[in-house]
């Protein structure tokens, strides 16, 4: 039908009735502007079946060789399972909110198409689910791997038949470097992380990803296990018996067994078995090294990579540092993993680095994964210029062993993610000393390098349900001086219009180990509960990014991390800040969105949102009766947020007086700017979360 001959609307009414036997499910679709193909096709059996294609204009391009697609489609499964049984089929081309398609008895609608060996190889899937689904009419739900398994199976001997011969890689630099069987990938993913199910599970009880990985990938990998067991002929002979008795009539798993016994003659009793375990079907491959640039995720079941990479770094004491990047990192993970960037900075004239080396031991018991791990920096974090004018830098290195134990989960389903982790600081940090030589009359400058450890102890809880999530992190710090408890709980609460409100409670206790003399209470100033977020000094095992980590004026100095009681203003100007305690402090921070999806640059694709936020606040000296700040404080104002919160900003528009009383005295004119803070928080980007992977 040519798009001229489209029928207009008419004010009339007709009846039209479709009669199908042997069918347990149906659809049907409607629209005017359907452009219409119609052919019939003839089988071997000499059965004549109606071929109809309905399409939307302006994807004529795509859908013309429909018609071709579907009559192979019917040929090859009547050709390898069975005769097709119905008089018509039809493939609908629908908009679904979803890529791919849904199939029915005698109709599947298919989603648009970029390209025709995607409408072909769309087109043969559902069509194919009329033999599966539809006529032997497994339950789908119950046994998945019976119908999409199967069917994933007759996919790929399809596609060995179309295309295998043509199968060259096309495509740009970063295209070819994608996985070339998606399928494939996330199953390598899931075995290697030991995260992966039996065949043999019911549809619910799959995860999202294991759903493609297993009931889709492994099924049909074991098909051709079996297949290749028997040899193609007696296969297709038990395929097609299987078929011949089973049609209309729901087989369970122990009758296609059973069928599959009896055809061959042999007992498949092992073979089967492999339906109800986990783990791979066969050993895994030796792998041979391989160096790429930037990444690679093709071929990761042939090649070990390394890849390589230009990096560069940026603080305001290094200044720009350019070096390059060598790393493991990819998926499925390795065992052994690293990183190491090495930096060079000419306005320091030094070298600096950051890396990490870690194993992963992984396991189907209660603790799923066991990673030790080891890392390292050197950066400079500081600046002194002396009477001489020379300027010297200020460093620290720090080595930090690990150990990280990821718990199971008791269903698969589940979006909780639990570990406890223990980690080590060993830090070494230049530091500026100053001392009056009485002969000379003059100061002695030097530069005492310093060493110190923390211990900390971890265990997280979070659920990244859709709704609703939440986690909680109870940490345990000693040092040989103090112990320092804390509890961080946070949790979303969505907006049925999009977005939502985030709440955050922290509790702290600060214990010292001894007499807390002045000068320990001096020495652990940096480990104090701070209601106020943390700055560069007080982010005391060098956990987080921070442009100027020392410094006390201008804009570098307004960085915070949203630490302790994470309040948005800041006193870093007094000797005692405001809400810092030795003793316990307790804060519940908000943050709502008001435009959740604000955009700020040309780039339609970057999301932004406005929030408000409000902080409130206690800790134990504003409960004493001489307490001069009350004993709860509180800040509210504006939040921006950018780069999916990896940048904030915030703006207090109101807070307790004696910070009004603070910002009154230190900063008496042009005040708006200078009370602005921001957090960067590149501590808290997760891979896994971006690429929508659980960890």
């Amino acid at each position: 039908m040519k798009s001229s001959d489209i029928s207009q609307v008419s004010k009339k009414t007709k009846t039209l009735t479709y009669v199908q036997d042997s069918v347990h499910d149906f659809a049907w679709f409607a629209d005017k502007s359907f452009q219409v193909l119609h052919d019939t096709l003839q089988l071997n059996s000499g059965k004549t079946i109606n071929a109809w294609s309905f399409f939307l204009p302006g994807d004529s391009a795509v859908w013309k060789n429909s018609m071709r697609f579907i009559k192979e489609a019917v040929r090859t499964r009547s050709e390898w399972l069975g005769i097709y049984p119905y008089s018509t089929i039809s493939v609908v081309e629908a908009k679904m909110g979803f890529a791919g398609g849904m199939e029915y008895p005698t109709i599947t609608s298919i989603s648009p198409m970029e390209d025709m060996e995607s409408l072909d190889m769309t087109i043969e899937h559902e069509v194919g689910h009329n033999w599966l689904y539809g006529i032997l009419a497994t339950n789908e739900r119950e046994f998945p791997w019976m119908d999409e398994g199967m069917n994933s199976y007759y996919d790929n001997r399809y596609y060995a038949l179309r295309y295998s011969k043509n199968n060259i890689e096309t495509g740009n630099f970063f295209s070819k470097r994608l996985p070339a069987d998606e399928e494939k990938f996330l199953y390598n993913i899931q075995i290697a992380e030991k995260k992966d199910q039996p065949i043999a599970t019911r549809s619910k009880d799959f995860s999202e990803i294991n759903y493609n990985a297993i009931a889709y990938y492994k099924t049909s990998f074991w098909m051709k296990k079996l297949e290749n067991f028997l040899g193609k002929k007696i296969f297709d002979s038990c395929m097609q018996n299987y078929y011949e008795q089973w049609k209309f009539k729901h087989p369970y798993p122990e009758d296609f067994k059973n069928i599959v016994n009896e055809v061959s003659g042999k007992n498949m009793d092992s073979m089967f078995s492999l339906l109800s375990k986990k783990g791979r079907l066969e050993p895994p491959q030796k792998k041979q090294y391989k160096i790429s640039f930037l990444y690679d995720l093709n071929k990761t079941d042939r090649y070990n990579y390394i890849f390589l990479s230009p990096a560069a770094g940026y603080n305001f004491y290094d200044k720009i540092m350019l070096g390059g990047l060598v790393h493991n990192y990819t998926l499925p993970g390795y065992k052994l993993h690293f990183f190491l960037a090495p930096l060079y900075s000419q306005t320091t004239n030094s070298f600096n680095i950051i890396g990490r080396i870690g194993y992963n031991m992984m396991s189907y018991g209660w603790i799923r994964k066991a990673e030790l791990s080891l890392s390292g920096e050197k950066f400079s974090m500081d600046e002194f210029t002396d009477s001489t004018a020379h300027k010297n830098y200020l460093r620290f290195y720090k080595i930090v062993p690990s150990l990280t134990l990821t718990f199971r989960n008791k269903y698969a389903t589940s979006k909780v993610t639990k570990w406890l982790q223990w980690k080590t600081f060993f830090i070494n940090e230049t530091q500026l000393s100053f001392n009056r030589d009485t002969i000379l009359q003059q100061d002695i400058v030097s530069y005492p390098e310093v060493n110190r450890y923390l211990n900390q102890l971890d265990f997280v809880f979070r659920n990244d349900r859709a709704l609703y999530p939440y986690s909680s992190d109870v940490q345990i710090q000693q040092s040989n001086k103090f112990v320092r408890f804390s509890f961080e709980g946070k949790y979303f609460f969505n907006y049925s219009t999009g977005g939502g409100m985030a709440a955050r409670f922290f509790a702290g206790k600060f214990m010292y180990l001894g007499f807390p003399t002045i000068y320990k209470r001096f020495e652990t100033d940096r480990y104090h509960l701070n209601m106020t977020g943390a700055n560069g000094y007080e982010d005391y095992t060098y956990s987080n990014y921070f442009v100027g980590r020392n410094e006390f004026e201008g804009a570098r100095s307004q960085q915070i991390m949203i630490r302790d009681g994470g309040f948005k203003v800041r006193t870093d100007l007094l000797s005692n800040k405001i809400g810092k305690t030795d003793n316990w402090l307790a804060a519940l921070n908000l943050n709502s969105d008001l435009l959740p999806d604000m955009k700020l640059f040309s780039d339609q694709s970057v999301t932004n949102s406005l929030k408000l936020f409000l902080d409130i606040g206690t800790y134990a000296e504003a409960w004493n009766k001489n307490s001069s700040t009350g004993k709860f404080l509180y800040d509210a104002g504006l939040q921006i947020s950018m780069l999916k919160n990896l940048v904030n900003i915030y703006i207090p528009v109101l807070y307790s007086k004696i910070y009004r009383d603070y910002y009154k005295s230190t900063i008496p004119k042009n005040r708006f700017f200078k009370t602005i803070s921001f957090s960067i928080n590149i501590q808290n980007f997760r891979l896994n979360k971006f690429l929508h992977l659980s960890d």
